[in-house]
């Protein structure tokens, strides 16, 4: 197995895990926030796939190629999110398929772009494409743990954590 595919294996893990993180969420929780200082479940999936589609997506216009609402500045940072909350009109089936759809379409595109990890991404000299990567995987699973602990403070009864 290649590194490259070593890496994304592991990214489709962190995915594994946030889908487990989603399963059996009401809909009526989806953008209800926990706490005034805490994002919603559904701004936290959004964050992630914006966060995914514009650190792994090289596109020469500045914009990520994949088409998703999660793809939008307004997803972009907590500090920004906290002080404009996101509603979009997804429940909880709809946000999980989503998130995997924006995921499978990414990494779909770096397969296909078959970049070297010591590479450094395009516009970016400064990050390679190897890093870019390991924090993707990181971002994924720490986010995904907050969406646990989200639904712990609505008194959800999660699986395995």
């Amino acid at each position: 197995m290649s590194q490259l595919a070593l890496l994304l294996s592991a990214l489709d893990e962190g995915h594994r895990e946030l889908a487990i993180a989603l399963d059996g969420l009401p809909d009526e929780d989806v953008w209800r926030r926990p706490h005034a200082n805490l994002l919603s479940v559904g701004e936290i999936v959004g964050h992630i796939a914006y966060g995914e589609a514009t650190w792994l997506l090289p596109a020469g216009s500045g914009e990520p190629s994949v088409s998703s609402s999660f793809v939008d500045q307004k997803f972009r940072y907590y500090l920004r999110q906290l002080a404009e909350p996101v509603s979009l009109d997804l429940g909880a089936e709809a946000l999980a398929t989503e998130i995997s759809r924006v995921h499978t379409e990414i990494r779909q595109s770096v397969l296909a772009l078959q970049p070297k990890l010591e590479d450094p991404f395009p516009g970016d000299s400064a990050i390679s494409w190897g890093d870019r990567i390991k924090y993707m995987i990181f971002h994924v699973a720490y986010h995904t743990g907050q969406i646990y602990s989200a639904r712990h403070i609505f008194g959800h009864k999660t699986e395995d954590n």
